[in-house]
Formats: C-alpha cells, structure tokens, sequence
C-alpha cells in the first residue's frame, strides 16, 4: 500500500479521535453544575454478536439509549486491511472469534475481497443477511423509546438504504415475536 494512503488513513484517524474528543469535553462542559455525565460505551468488533459485550458490575446486559453506527458498505472495504495501518487491534478481535488468517473475506460483513471473489448474488445475499444479523444484535439492546442513528452509503448496485430498512421490518417483527 502507497504510504500516501497510510498518512490518509493516520489523519483521518487522528482528527475523528481529536473531534470524538471535543465532544466528549462539551458534553462534560453541558453537564457541570451538578447534572451527570452520561456514559458511553466504544465496541471495536462484530456487531453480529453483542451477547456478553457490555455487561454491568452485576452482569446483566446494558440497554442504550441511543446508538450512533455507520454500517460497513457493500464491497468498498477491507477493514481488516484498513486495520493493520492502525495497529492491528480489528483483526486481533476478530481472530479471538474466528481464528487466524481471517482477513477481509467470508467473515467480514460485506467486504471488497469478498465482492470480488464471489458471485454478485451471493455476495448480496450474504450482506442482506449480516446488515439483518448486526440489526437485531444492536436494536435487542436499544432501551425502549431509544434512537439510532445510521450513516448509509451505497455500492454495487446495492441499494443500501432499501436493505436497511427491509432489515430493520425483520427485526422489529423478530423482537415484537420475542415479546420484546
């Protein structure tokens, strides 16, 4: 990889920590004078599978009030490539999963390795199914009258947003079906 895109990736990196940071300041400024500071939770892995992630002292699962995700686009990256410019923490995680040698390909949601050496309907296909499966990870989580806020991009002749909200129809059926 050029090192021009590795410098690209660092600054990006670098001014969204720097920019994360700014935030987090005004939200502590907003609370001083007595009210608290809402807490925040960062997941770093696959979001397919959140049992067991966030956990209070006593062990049970903590609800959100609001999630804030940008949804890996169909066939535009390899994180885990994108990953080893960053000191490879991704792909640790995602080998304490899946084992070792996992790269961008069949495990990584909607990769462009896997765009590229699959059929377009299969590769589809397998998309659809992860972007429902990391919804209703997500969503199961998500307190009653909670938000979530979702970037969308689109790729491959793959209508992202369409996907995304088809996926969300399943989910909310799936949870309405558990009693939740």
């Amino acid at each position: 990889r050029p090192k021009s895109m590795e410098e690209r990736i660092r600054r990006t990196t670098v001014r969204l920590m720097g920019r994360l940071k700014e935030l987090e300041e005004g939200v502590r400024s907003a609370c001083e004078g007595g009210a608290s500071m809402p807490s925040s939770h960062v997941h770093l892995g696959d979001a397919r599978c959140l049992d067991g992630v966030f956990l209070n002292d006593s062990g049970e699962e903590i609800m959100f009030d609001g999630v804030v995700t940008s949804p890996p686009y169909p066939g535009v990256y390899d994180y885990n490539e994108q990953d080893e410019c960053k000191g490879g923490k991704l792909r640790t995680f995602v080998e304490s999963l899946y084992g070792k040698g996992v790269g961008g390909g069949d495990k990584e949601i909607g990769s462009k390795s896997s765009s590229l050496s699959i059929p377009l309907p299969s590769f589809t296909s397998q998309w659809i199914n992860d972007t429902y499966l990391w919804l209703l990870s997500v969503f199961k989580r998500i307190r009653m009258g909670g938000r979530a806020a979702l970037l969308v991009g689109d790729n491959m002749g793959i209508d992202a947003y369409d996907v995304i909200v088809k996926a969300a129809e399943k989910v909310n059926e799936a949870i309405e079906r558990e009693g939740g």
